[in-house]
């Protein structure tokens, strides 16, 4: 992977792509808190997103993917919070900087665009994580309750 060109002391910096209220209200808190991170933009085709990044982050911002591209800007990943119909846009952004992604899940909207998908990041080889998160399941919510209210 080519993130093991990072010593353990470097800053590890990231491109987002898509910001809507997912985005703000559980990636980007958790993101602004590790310390050894550091966002260098953000593309965001609403204009309130794009308001917000500048406000509360302080980075360049873009309207579209090809804006992004034609900047210059250099990362070492990027992470993909735009819906899955959009999917591939930003595994172009990956392959543009020659960086791993992650992706928000789903990887895209159906079998069809996923299969198009991997075929895209096999043959581009571009390192690629797919989040998946438990806060939906009803079990793991009952085991939060338990654990706060009686740790």
């Amino acid at each position: 992977i080519r993130l093991c060109n990072l010593n353990s002391m470097e800053t590890l910096s990231y491109v987002i792509i898509g910001a809507g209220n997912i985005f703000w209200t559980v990636h980007w808190p958790n993101l602004k808190s590790i310390s050894h991170l550091r966002c260098v933009g953000l593309c965001d085709p609403a204009e309130a997103a794009r308001k917000r990044a500048q406000e509360e982050m302080d980075v360049p911002v873009f309207s579209s993917i090809d804006e992004l591209k034609a900047s210059g800007i250099l990362a070492n990943a990027v992470l993909n919070f735009s819906p899955p119909f959009a999917r591939d846009q930003a595994i172009e952004v990956a392959r543009h900087l020659d960086v791993p992604i992650f992706m928000e899940k789903p990887a895209a909207t159906g079998l069809a665009a996923g299969e198009i998908i991997e075929q895209i990041i096999r043959k581009e080889n571009i390192p690629t994580s797919v989040g998946f998160m438990f806060r939906y399941i009803p079990a793991v919510a009952t085991l939060k309750t338990c654990y706060t209210t009686n740790p």
